[in-house]
């Protein structure tokens, strides 16, 4: 591999998004086993798409934000995590594109 191009990365959450430490302690000691509990991500759904079509499919998947399961939530801090603890040693040209008004992720 010669380099990586990122478009709007999650490489942090938005920073109107906040999970108090409770619910991060009960999402990682109990993530695996609930895989099938859902719980609100915090994402405003309106941020995802102005299609109408897209934001009717959305809300009619569980499956997708703004809903996820404490499992997904689980694997999402441990990937937040890793890239935090692992960024330094990447060793390879990245862009990243990340829209300025993208209030889902930052960058």
């Amino acid at each position: 591999m010669s380099g990586c191009i990122l478009t709007s990365p999650l490489l942090g959450l938005a920073k109107n998004i906040h999970f108090n430490w409770i619910k991060k302690q009960f999402i990682h000691h109990l993530g695996d086993q609930l895989s099938d509990f859902i719980v609100g991500s915090q994402v405003n759904p309106t941020a995802l798409t102005k299609n109408k079509q897209f934001m009717h499919t959305i809300f009619g998947d569980r499956l997708m934000l703004p809903f996820m399961s404490v499992k997904m939530a689980k694997h999402i801090f441990e990937a937040l995590d890793y890239v935090k603890k692992t960024g330094d040693d990447f060793r390879y040209p990245i862009i990243i594109f990340h829209g300025k008004q993208d209030t889902v992720t930052e960058c």
